[in-house]
């Protein structure tokens, strides 16, 4: 539980507070902080958090250079001549991954 007064993190077996000595029968104690006070809880809330379409992103980027890459692979191999494969399915995806994710 935490100290109303102090707003520190204490045992519930407790008879007093151990940052700033208030009786736990008299003063009331509240299950958790406030959220306004600076205690050591307030850290985990003012970390920007990452969007939910960051990784999607960047799955359909890698997805997206792996297709156009394969795809100049196999035009520079044909270049005397033959034929050559356009990696249609993973630049298509890529795209649309990319898409998915900057809409998230």
């Amino acid at each position: 539980m935490f100290c109303k007064k102090c707003k520190k993190q204490i045992d519930e077996v407790e008879k007093f507070c151990g940052y700033c000595g208030a009786n736990t029968k008299e003063v009331n104690f509240i299950l958790k902080p406030d959220r306004h006070t600076h205690d050591d809880f307030s850290h985990k809330y003012d970390q920007p958090q990452e969007s939910p379409g960051h990784g999607e992103v960047i799955v359909g980027i890698v997805t997206l250079l792996i297709g156009i890459a394969l795809t100049w692979i196999t035009y520079e191999s044909a270049s005397g001549g033959g034929t050559y494969f356009v990696f249609w399915g993973l630049i298509i995806y890529g795209g649309y991954k990319i898409l998915k994710g900057l809409a998230s």
